[in-house]
């Protein structure tokens, strides 16, 4: 292929192989036509393994030797248990892309030639009758992820016979399967190519590398380094991959119930909000690379443009919780207007709640979820220890009797976390502490500019609700008790500013009033769920890594019986001060209450 024409060719390639695998299909007959099937047995492996280790070098040949046959061990057992004929299908698609192209126009063609063919494909759903069911596009992308390391193995045997090019092409692709797992060159042609808004450049390579040091829990972290040559001048984009967690079974188990809720804010929402003209939600967030069916996400890499952390055990000051504030009045007004907007086009009453209810179900904070189960049975635990622990804080009140009203304040957190009836409700970011913060700072080390990342947790409900958890998660006693009154101020203040820029009334909405009131009907709420988050933001980090590697110590703490976890965290000062004060605001909120 050399020019327009002959991509035309490929693409009727294409579309008259999606013809024939329907065919297949209406037939029921048994799908082992050509090479449909996988071509290489294991008495080809000798042969691959010989070109691959006449066109690299020596020294990493065994490496690579592993990897092609832990490919093919590994193949065997995905064909024995999946749908033979749609996985056929999906990789003699591949085949016949990789065979027909170079490098360079799959860099152009290769996302258009996949939604040719599955476009094709789905156009015949209406005209048969068939019993096979076709795949749904999250089935057909998660086949083409599975499948892409094979057909490259395979790669290598077919590009003997198309000359020395097409061989050391094959080949260093496979090495690049092989090396980075995580992510597929394809992947990066996509995210430079939207980057640029061009497919018209030279690109070069990528590299993967494990992100150390990163202290979240609902995700494994990567850094990747895309090198690209565009207008003559070499380039590269940063970017920063989240992908479900392979630590123990219960962050596998919250991350899988959420990380679709991240997925569905970078790809779809915030999109939406910005097609729309809403500005302040591309302030607020990263940008989105790519997503890639529901393990992965891969936005920019925010520490190359000197974005940094506040560590979590250090107590906020004024400035840094200022601006933080009015990012949250960012994200949660763009929701009000996106409501806004979306009710004027329609000619009718549009919530959020309503157009994406499948997105916005509560999994951490919710007792009748496997994973909020096991959260919320902990934070039970660690708030009666912290009660037995220290006399101090029940104070005036029986034990027994505090323990009770906990109990229902906890009771009273879950209602909370949901959709409001009686304040308007906002998408919010649903896990707002330190390690979700990125900040930016000038020559003066003033804040200048401020992102909020990890929207895993994220949920509808009253915007109060989110901001009362980052006053009490991100900050001290002294401090809330300084900047309190003042920072409620300048959330609503930026709420009202933001609005009107849309020619929206505040007062229509949440007037100042009814703001103080929702302060004060949620503030329990919000004690409670900066409480639950600590038990587990503030253990020491290098404990939080030794317990999460370890299975038997992660289920004991987040399922079991936490006391003798608790006594070691309790030894470290960060931990100890920041829960015992929680349990103190805790439990003065219910004396308040019932004085």
């Amino acid at each position: 292929m050399t020019n327009i024409d002959d991509m035309n060719n490929i693409r009727k390639l294409i579309e008259k192989l999606s013809v024939n695998h329907i065919e297949e299909l209406q037939n029921k007959s048994n799908y082992k036509n050509g090479d449909c099937e996988f071509s290489i047995g294991s008495e080809q492996l000798k042969d691959i393994l010989n070109i691959i280790k006449e066109n690299i070098d020596p020294a990493n040949f065994n490496d690579v030797s592993g990897g092609v046959e832990i490919l093919l061990k590994k193949y065997d057992s995905l064909y024995q248990t999946s749908n033979q004929r749609l996985v056929s299908m999906v990789f003699n698609l591949l085949l016949t892309i990789f065979i027909n192209t170079t490098q360079l126009e799959r860099q152009k063609y290769y996302h258009i030639l996949l939604d040719t063919y599955y476009n094709n494909l789905n156009n015949f759903t209406t005209k048969w009758d068939g019993s096979e069911r076709l795949p749904t596009r999250e089935e057909f992308e998660a086949q083409i992820k599975d499948l892409v390391p094979y057909v490259k193995l395979d790669m290598v045997r077919h590009s003997e016979v198309q000359g020395k090019v097409k061989v050391l092409e094959s080949v260093s692709e496979l090495i690049e399967v092989l090396l980075y797992p995580q992510i597929f060159r394809e992947d990066c042609y996509k995210i430079v190519t939207k980057t640029l808004g061009t497919s018209e450049y030279m690109f070069n390579k990528f590299e993967v590398a494990h992100s150390e040091g990163n202290p979240g829990l609902l995700g494994d972290y990567f850094k990747i380094n895309i090198f690209f040559n565009f207008n003559n001048k070499d380039k590269i984009i940063r970017c920063f991959a989240k992908y479900l967690p392979v630590t123990n079974e219960i962050t596998i188990l919250v991350a899988k119930a959420s990380f679709k809720k991240e997925i569905f804010m970078y790809s779809t929402f915030m999109p939406l909000v910005l097609s729309l003209g809403i500005r302040e939600i591309k302030d607020v967030a990263p940008q989105c690379f790519l997503t890639k069916n529901d393990d992965c996400i891969v936005l920019e890499d925010l520490s190359f443009s000197k974005y940094v952390l506040k560590p979590i055990e250090l107590h906020a000051e004024y400035d840094w919780l200022e601006m933080v504030t009015k990012q949250l009045a960012k994200l949660h007004a763009s929701s009000w207007v996106y409501e806004e907007k979306m009710s004027a086009k329609s000619g009718k009453e549009i919530r959020i709640s309503e157009l994406f209810k499948e997105n916005l179900k509560e999994y951490a904070l919710n007792e009748h979820e496997p994973a909020g189960l096991a959260l919320l049975q902990g934070c039970k635990f660690m708030v009666s220890y912290i009660l037995e622990q220290f006399p101090d804080v029940t104070q005036g009140t029986e034990l027994s009797e505090l323990k009770k009203m906990v109990k229902e304040a906890f009771k009273e957190m879950y209602k909370n976390v949901g959709e409001s009836k009686k304040f308007r409700n906002v998408l919010c970011q649903g896990d707002i502490h330190a390690n979700n913060i990125l900040m930016k700072f000038n020559e003066d080390n003033k804040p200048e500019s401020c992102k909020l990342i990890d929207y895993q947790l994220s949920r509808y409900c009253c915007p109060v609700v989110e901001l009362l958890v980052q006053l009490y998660l991100n900050t001290n006693k002294p401090n809330r008790e300084k900047y309190m009154k003042i920072l409620l101020d300048v959330y609503h203040a930026e709420l009202s500013r933001i609005l009107s820029l849309y020619d929206i009334d505040i007062n229509e909405i949440l007037n100042y009033t009814s703001f103080l009131e929702a302060v004060n009907q949620f503030r329990l709420t919000g004690i409670c769920i900066a409480a639950t988050y600590a038990q587990i933001l503030f253990i020491p980090k290098h404990l939080l890594q030794e317990m999460n590697t370890s299975p038997e110590k992660a289920v004991q703490y987040y399922t079991g019986d936490r006391k003798e976890s608790l006594e070691q965290f309790m030894k470290h000062d960060s931990f100890k001060n920041k829960l015992k004060e929680m349990v103190q605001e805790m439990c003065n909120e219910i004396k308040r209450r019932n004085s």
